[in-house]
């Protein structure tokens, strides 16, 4: 077997968690707007910027899978699920007086985002995989804080460009989480921590509702 595959083998998740960071850092770049967060720094730019660099960090640290989800089918819901912000369309804005509405649910997205980030750590993945069952912080009130982050993220879009076709995306968007979500748990259930962990916290995204 050639050394640079034995090489690859050792440092497989090092070299994927670098690729993906390189791949997902010009999106990173162009959403953060690092000009407003230095030169007229706002509540939102500063909360997001510190989102993306906690962001980019866990990928990149990130430990190696135990178990991982083989199934193209799940795949291809998560990386859409994780990709749907890039389908709506920002041609303009219609939200006028409501702005106050659309920061405010973007706050709240931000740091929901960034509290997920710090308590799911080295355990963040895009695919459905066992690294290591997380029960702190939020996901002792729900099981999947970090998708109410995602999809709390894109009700700002839909309110600011409000369209019938971006109304679709977001629906679209929110059935892709909730399948990613069921998917990955079909998973984690393999582990008898996340059995109990499950049975402890009874709802996915919305506590008292799912």
């Amino acid at each position: 077997m050639s050394k640079y595959i034995l090489l690859f083998q050792k440092h497989r998740q090092m070299i994927l968690n670098v690729i993906l960071v390189l791949v997902l850092s010009q999106y990173v770049i162009r959403e953060t707007q690092i000009d407003a967060v230095f030169k007229h720094p706002a509540i939102i730019d500063v909360t997001f910027f510190i989102h993306n660099l906690i962001f980019m960090i866990v990928i990149l640290i990130r430990h190696d899978y135990v178990v991982v989800d083989r199934k193209w089918f799940h795949w291809l819901v998560c990386l859409l699920s994780f990709a749907s912000g890039l389908f709506f369309i920002k041609s303009s804005s219609s939200y006028g007086s409501i702005t106050w509405v659309a920061d405010t649910i973007n706050l709240i997205a931000i740091l929901v985002g960034i509290l997920s980030l710090l308590n799911l750590g080295r355990s963040f993945g895009i695919i459905p995989a066992l690294r290591k069952v997380k029960t702190n912080g939020l996901y002792r009130i729900v099981r999947h804080p970090m998708y109410v982050s995602d999809i709390l993220f894109k009700i700002p879009i839909v309110i600011k460009y409000f369209t019938i076709y971006n109304s679709v995306v977001f629906f679209v968007s929110l059935m892709l989480y909730v399948l990613r979500a069921r998917y990955e748990e079909e998973l984690l259930c393999k582990e008898e921590q996340y059995q109990i962990y499950r049975q402890s916290v009874k709802y996915r995204f919305i506590p008292f509702v799912y």
